[in-house]
Parts: structure tokens; C-alpha cells; sequence
């Protein structure tokens, strides 16, 4: 099993995902919807992910939640893999499968 995830990436797993073979350089979420078993595995991905915006505690024009966090979320570019029936996909080389249900 082999994982690298550059310092700059966000990576976001929701529910039964395995990795076992990725390389992250930006972002990317992984869904498993109830009975959904996902695995990561031989899978590059390299976008421009996301960032973050600074935000002032005084400016109003910014909903209160950002404000008291200090910081929006800028989405920029991601890769997102929604497994949305049951049984076991597996995500390779960027595109995610569903092997048996």
C-alpha cells in the first residue's frame, strides 16, 4: 500500500473507503453511500484543489459563520467520486467502478 498526499492537498473520505494506492496533489472526495464499499487504488490525481480566503471578524458583508472562523473555502478544482449504489467499486486511475453489487 502506497499513499502520498502533497501539504497543500485536501482529501475528504466519507464512509467505508480503503486506500491503498494514491498520489494527492490537490483534492479530492471520496462518497460511499450505506452498503457502498469503495478502494482507492492505483489513482493519481493532481488539480488545483482548494485554498482559503481570509476573512476580517468585522466584515459584515461576510455571513457571521465565516467571520468567526476567519476563513472561507475556495474551491478551485476537485476530483469527487460519488459511490451511490451498494456493493464494492473501486476508484483507478481517476474513475470509479462498480465490480460487484
Amino acid at each position: 500500500d502506497k499513499v502520498k498526499i502533497s501539504a497543500t492537498s485536501t482529501l475528504v473520505l466519507d464512509g467505508d473507503v480503503t486506500i491503498k494506492n494514491l498520489e494527492l496533489d490537490g483534492a479530492l472526495i471520496v462518497v460511499a453511500q450505506p452498503g457502498a464499499q469503495v478502494v482507492v487504488d492505483e489513482t493519481k490525481v493532481a488539480n488545483k484543489g482548494h485554498g482559503w480566503t481570509m476573512v476580517k471578524g468585522d466584515d459584515k458583508e461576510v455571513d457571521e459563520m465565516f467571520r468567526i472562523r476567519g476563513y472561507t473555502l475556495d474551491v478551485k478544482e476537485e476530483a469527487k467520486h460519488v459511490c451511490d449504489k451498494p456493493g464494492k467499486w473501486v476508484i483507478k486511475d481517476g474513475k470509479a467502478t462498480l465490480e460487484s453489487s
